[in-house]
């Protein structure tokens, strides 16, 4: 997954999206402060894309209140009564099939409505007689000429005064001018500290939880497993950093992988195919056991029991698997791997992290997938030297340790237990 800061203009286009977020919000939102919104998110594609990731932040953190249902979790007819043993994650998804949290439909339901009390009486016909009656008083207070009649209808058409322009009885206009100027200033900063935090909440939730979680039934973290039941009995065993979202209805049994890699074990049923997307590519099987590894644009396939059909994303190319072989997927291609033995395939199920001839850079790679901190290799000219053995994912630091072993040149340099620098 990817944690790389944004380019500076979407990082900009994305506060100026947070800050009309929150003014929308306020309750300070004009008809004609929605019409330059729709103005702004129409002007370019990009203004577009930074609106609905600000969208996406705001109901991302409403899901966190609660949890929500899964497709496909209540098995269908004649699948048995099994039960998801595991329940979603409370992150929810921010997408699926009529799942969508509407964060505006949250925030209207909680303003109160004068109507209650009276049909005839809005917030915005009391707001807009008191500012009326003041901007009448500045008119006629003496001393100011046409500079006070113009500031009279400044300050009735602004947005302090139509929320809140009720004057104290004892104020005079000139109290009420100093105390209305301080709160439009203090209403100015909240407003610009509400939009910092905005935006410095968006770049770290990007940076830690990528958007991909966000859409996710069952996630995982850093260096955790976990297993789940889903309604038809389908077994899955999702590894380190690993995202799914559970697609299923009467026909087909879908499941998007997001992020990671995760190993299925399938319930049998001709009549609904079980179906594994990951960046487009596609694993179709019946009953089968097999994992699936999601990097990048690449889609690598193990096949340990059964027969799968595998396809490209562009849908240019189609395999079938037998139980033995792998295949790694591109967007228009399909590369086939020497066949290998089942029972050593997705090793990390049983605990283990085997490199067999891999590059140093590469198992660096892997052993940070799993291990807290980061390790680091400063030696670029070491990088290609290639690494065998098998080590145990929960004494990764022996892992490390043992590198020297292969590559006698290298030095390894803990800083902290969460960096290790290799020279």
């Amino acid at each position: 997954m990817s944690t790389e800061p944004m380019p500076d203009d979407a990082e900009r286009l994305l506060e100026q999206a947070c800050a009309w977020l929150s003014q929308l919000h306020s309750g300070d939102f004009s008809t004609s402060a929605r019409q330059e919104l729709n103005a702004w998110r129409a002007a370019d594609s990009a203004h577009e894309q930074a609106w609905q990731r600000a969208q996406a932040l705001w109901a991302g953190l409403g899901q966190l209140r609660g949890r929500r249902s899964i497709p496909g979790a209540q098995p269908l007819p004649g699948e048995g009564s099994l039960a998801a043993k595991i329940q979603p994650s409370l992150s929810g998804r921010g997408q699926g099939e009529g799942m969508q949290t509407n964060a505006l439909t949250h925030f209207d339901s909680l303003a109160p409505s004068l109507s209650v009390i009276d049909p005839d009486i809005t917030l915005s016909s009391v707001s807009m007689q008191s500012s009326r009656e003041e901007s009448e008083l500045l008119r006629q207070s003496p001393g100011r000429g046409g500079r006070q009649a113009k500031a009279a209808d400044a300050l009735a058409a602004s947005p302090v005064a139509m929320l809140d322009s009720r004057r104290r009885g004892n104020d005079s206009p000139r109290d009420f001018k100093v105390r209305v100027n301080t709160r439009t200033r203090h209403r100015g900063r909240s407003f610009r500290l509400a939009v910092a935090c905005c935006a410095m909440l968006a770049v770290t939730l990007t940076a830690l939880y990528p958007p991909a979680f966000w859409r996710a039934d069952y996630l995982t973290g850093k260096g955790e497993q976990r297993s789940v039941t889903l309604a038809d009995g389908s077994r899955v065993m999702l590894n380190t950093a690993t995202a799914l979202a559970i697609h299923f209805d009467a026909g087909t049994r879908r499941v998007e992988l997001l992020a990671g890699e995760a190993f299925f074990d399938v319930a049998k049923n001709p009549q609904r195919p079980f179906v594994v997307t990951a960046a487009g590519s596609e694993v179709r099987a019946v009953g089968t056991a097999f994992a699936v590894k999601r990097q990048s644009e690449q889609t690598e396939v193990e096949l340990v029991e059964g027969i799968v059909e595998i396809q490209d994303a562009g849908q240019q190319h189609q395999e079938r698997l037998t139980a033995g072989q792998s295949a790694s997927i591109g967007a228009n291609s399909i590369a086939l791997k020497s066949a290998g033995q089942p029972d050593s395939m997705a090793l990390w199920r049983a605990g283990y992290l085997q490199f067999d001839g891999l590059p140093l850079s590469d198992a660096i790679a892997q052993i940070n997938q799993y291990r807290p901190g980061r390790v680091v290799l400063l030696n670029t000219a070491l990088a290609d030297k290639r690494i065998s053995g098998l080590f145990r994912l929960d004494a990764l630091d022996q892992a490390i340790a043992s590198l020297k072993a292969a590559v006698p040149e290298l030095q390894i340099v803990s800083i902290t237990p969460y960096l290790v620098v290799l020279r």
